[in-house]
């Protein structure tokens, strides 16, 4: 309605809501040459343009039925087939961000949407509702309290709609606006957005990227010129003016006549400023048209040209893929998308190989993987590989596609990639008609050797242990852990155990490459599980006893205190036995490499080995515990940190109170335990400040454990009688009970009150047991 056809439409309604035949039969013929690509979404779109805008009644009627058709179809997306659901979820955006809808339909769609990405991550109505989201950002700064809801979603969290709510929800007023990426969004089946302005970042325009700190790829290269450079020319203004009018007017319909006009105008030596212009002002910003230049190119049908296209192609893929800018720039990423699809059609579609010197996309996967950069290289590769879905030659299963696709599947199922990463491989996979799950996963990146290289040289260790950096290639992947591991030269324990060993000169570094291996193979599980065990405690502790604390460095801190006790805790535990096996076995596998015999290495030499340099080996694994366990929580909480740091900024005389925090923390805890306005009392927070001095080891059976505020522990949980009278438990009996069997104390009480009252001997207990050092 209040679309200058309001009386069109409330005639269509006059004798009733339904729709008729025609108008159903019309909608269903429509749908289905969508999901069988006889036409683009880009079409559709156009097509529902051209309805809204029409004062036929017909036209309205079909188009609240097509919109209607979408909505109703809401309940069976988890039934679709991958591809049909990624189309669907592109039309369902473009829909919104086309501002087809308003009103009513309007909210019903962004309902949907919402209800879907609050599913599992692997679930496809999630997939489904995050493709659509990453269709309409643009608009999100219309919405501040639909970005309010988005920025809750866990499932959403580290995604590139995660970062755009953020900024609208940081940035008040126009700021907020304009730091929101404006652009054009795609109608044609992909997530790019297409507008050639300059990007906008936090509210200025981005300027040319940074230098490059990491090493370019070297599996990248563009062949030569066929002519010296100085054999091209660029074209005359007036020229060029007549190129651009060409190209603008350009359509499937006279695609003839204005290959014609286009070649009146162009003469060879031309061909390399027409390959750079077609290249970056066409088909990197304009994925719609894409196939419409590569007819044009057929139908130019010059060899020449085409090797500069190509060229040119190559050339702008091998800059973005190396710009540091483009792991932080969304606008560059969807270009070089577009780019990828392009490459493809020149190419694969056309059953021309992609030639092994000019990219090798197995070489460019693992290199992505060992730089961190996975997040550009696995959306380039999956676009291009899309094109073979085209292909008589490339299709599956050729052994040179499903060579890639195998290593895409590797990374799928065991390195920790984005999300959007693993929806880029199932699409390609839904593209080319396998299914990610029968797809047998390479072993490249699992069966590749330690580098000798990466094992550290004998020499001057300049800071003990506090060498150890972990360089954040991925959340938990083998190059996250084992960045940069401690020179241990000069810390290993070497004593005459092993008599026959003491004159060689090797001995030390023998040493030193068992520990060393041992390390590098249990330190990426061991701190997977450690921290992600503890960042998850440490989470739901610090957001219940902190509900009412508005200071967020004091929430940080204690955050911080308490998860590196709990990781370092967990890794200690968890690791010693596994690596006493691991250095164990790798001594003697070195050993007997350099020419021992297993009769010259008597296992009480080793086991004594072992014995003195375990515990080494366990405070690097801890410290690298402890290290990622910051970023973790730091991640997992930064939603109440903002929480905080506004409430602060505001200034307001009202006392803080998360809106998650429950009212019986507030009301009905006893003294000791209630949460109190103006935050945490000194005798609460000690709790949280006497772990960064616990000491760093396992508690033995016998020692006397002393829990950080003891005090408060030693009060008795007096439940009020408030909603209902339940019985008091002494917390010291529970205490002595979880000793003992570490089981909490559950008293007989009334079925009614078991509920609540488990509650709250499950919360004290698991306070409990992350208070005790393990």
């Amino acid at each position: 309605m209040n679309q200058g056809h309001d009386i069109i439409i409330i005639q269509n309604n006059a004798e009733g809501n339904n729709f008729s035949q025609k108008v159903d039969s019309r909608m269903q013929q429509m749908f289905k040459k969508l999901y069988s690509q006889e036409i683009q979404i880009r079409d559709i779109v156009q097509f529902l343009r051209g309805l809204k805008d029409s004062d036929d009644p017909e036209s309205q009627d079909l188009f609240a039925c097509m919109v209607h058709g979408l909505f109703d179809e809401y309940h069976c997306y988890p039934s679709y087939p991958l591809s049909a659901l990624a189309t669907t979820a592109v039309l369902f955006g473009s829909i919104i961000a086309y501002k087809l809808i308003d009103g009513i339909p309007l909210n019903v769609a962004l309902g949907m949407v919402l209800e879907a990405v609050k599913h599992p991550a692997d679930n496809p109505m999630y997939k489904f509702g995050l493709q659509a989201l990453m269709n309409f950002p643009a608009r999100f700064s219309e919405w501040r309290g639909f970005c309010g809801v988005l920025v809750h979603i866990p499932g959403l969290h580290g995604t590139d709609v995660y970062r755009v709510a953020e900024q609208v929800i940081a940035e008040p007023g126009e700021r907020g606006q304009q730091a929101v990426i404006h652009t054009e969004l795609p109608v044609n089946g992909n997530v790019e957005q297409q507008d050639g302005s300059p990007h906008l970042q936090n509210g200025t325009i981005e300027q040319e990227p940074a230098p490059l700190s990491i090493p370019p790829f070297q599996s990248l290269h563009a062949d030569p010129p066929l002519h010296d450079p100085s054999w091209y020319e660029e074209p005359a203004e007036e020229v060029q003016d007549k190129v651009l009018f060409i190209l603008n007017n350009l359509s499937a319909s006279n695609i003839d006549q204005k290959l014609k006009d286009l070649c009146d105008q162009l003469t060879e030596q031309h061909h390399q400023w027409f390959a750079d212009y077609l290249v970056v002002q066409r088909a990197k910003t304009e994925p719609n048209y894409q196939q419409l230049y590569l007819e044009l190119l057929d139908k130019l049908n010059h060899k020449g040209l085409m090797a500069e296209v190509l060229r040119e192609t190559y050339i702008n893929i091998i800059r973005i893929l190396n710009s540091e800018g483009t792991m932080q720039n969304l606008q560059e990423r969807n270009y070089l998308k577009n780019l990828a699809s392009w490459l493809g059609g020149l190419t694969i579609a056309r059953d021309k190989p992609i030639k092994f010197k000019n990219i090798s996309f197995r070489d460019l996967l693992l290199e992505g993987y060992d730089t961190n950069r996975l997040l550009v290289v696995i959306p380039f590769t999956c676009k291009v590989l899309e094109q073979a879905a085209k292909s008589m030659v490339f299709k599956p299963p050729n052994p040179w596609l499903m060579a890639i696709v195998k290593l895409l599947a590797e990374l799928y199922f065991y390195a920790d990639i984005k999300i959007q990463s693993k929806f880029e491989i199932e699409f390609l996979c839904g593209h080319l008609e396998l299914d990610i799950k029968s797809v047998e996963a390479a072993t490249d990146i699992r069966e590749r050797p330690i580098k000798e290289e990466e094992i550290v040289p004998v020499g001057h260790l300049a800071d003990e242990l506090g060498g150890l950096e972990l360089e954040r290639h991925g959340r938990f992947s083998p190059t996250t852990m084992t960045a940069k591991l401690p020179n241990l030269a000069n810390q290993i324990q070497v004593n005459s155990a092993l008599p026959m060993l003491i004159q060689h000169p090797e001995l030390r570094r023998i040493m030193q490459a068992a520990l060393d291996r041992a390390i590098r193979e249990i330190i990426t599980p061991v701190v997977e599980r450690s921290v992600t065990i503890a960042s998850i405690s440490t989470t739901q502790l610090i957001l219940k006893d902190f509900g009412t604390e508005g200071n967020e460095e004091k929430m940080r801190k204690a955050a911080h205190n308490l998860v590196q006790t709990a990781a370092a805790g967990l890794a200690q535990v968890t690791c010693k036995d596994p690596l006493r096996m691991s250095i164990a076995n790798n001594l003697r596998q070195i050993l007997v490499q350099q020419g021992f015999s297993e009769q010259q290495i008597p296992e009480p030499a080793i086991s004594m080995r072992v014995n003195d340099n375990i515990d080494l080996c366990c405070q690097i694994i801890e410290k690298a515990a402890q290290e990622r366990a910051i970023p973790e929580i730091d991640e997992s909480l930064a939603q109440a940190f903002l929480q905080r740091k506004r409430y602060r900024e505001s200034r307001t005389t009202q006392p803080f109170l998360d809106p998650t925090t429950s009212r019986y923390a507030v009301q009905y805890l006893p003294e000791p335990f209630r949460l109190k306005a103006g935050g945490l009392t000194q005798q609460q927070l000690a709790v949280y400040e006497n772990f960064a001095t616990m000491p760093p080891r396992p508690i033995a059976p016998n020692d006397n454990v002393r829990i950080p505020g003891g005090d408060i522990l030693n009060e008795y949980i007096a439940i009020p009688p408030a909603p209902t009278e339940l019985p008091v438990v002494p917390l010291t009996q529970a205490r002595q009970s979880q000793a003992q069997s570490l089981a909490p104390v559950q008293p007989p009480v009334p079925n009614d009150q078991r509920a609540l009252l488990d509650k709250i001997n499950v919360s004290a207990y698991v306070s409990l047991k992350l208070t005790v050092r393990f």
